[in-house]
């Protein structure tokens, strides 16, 4: 198994997952919200992937987003991470909970999104390119 290191998370980061947020329903979106609220309290790895499993379930509608931008932070295409081993997103979203902003962050990114307006109406010409370098 190869080992994975994220990058830092950018102020481009929250933009590019409030984008992806816009295109979600805003039930999905007040999910997400409780579930890194609760994230607070849990700090075992266990918990911490739980948590991290159940967001992205939740917004599985932009599955492909998210899998570039999870490609991006590996600093790999999406190419290249379909080709790494199974574990690989796994670690790259563990490594996004345990940074110490995981909450800040995606707070930051639901804010922005809720500010767009309502997320039912997003076009899907606003998030296309979103995590293209």
């Amino acid at each position: 198994m190869t080992e994975i290191k994220i990058r830092e998370l950018k102020a481009r980061d929250v933009r590019v997952l409030a984008k992806m947020l816009a295109k979600m329903d805003t039930e999905s979106i007040s999910k997400v919200q409780h579930l890194i609220q609760s994230q607070q309290s849990k700090r075992t790895q266990v918990a911490l992937f739980e948590v991290g499993f159940s967001i992205v379930q939740t917004i599985a509608s932009v599955t492909d987003d998210i899998w570039s931008w999870l490609a991006d932070l590996a600093g790999v295409s999406a190419g290249e991470l379909d080709e790494m081993d199974f574990s690989a997103p796994k670690q790259i979203v563990m490594q996004l909970i345990q940074g110490g902003q995981f909450q800040d962050f995606f707070g930051s990114a639901i804010n922005l999104a809720g500010s767009r307006g309502d997320s039912t109406t997003s076009s899907k010409a606003d998030t296309d390119g979103a995590t293209k370098k």
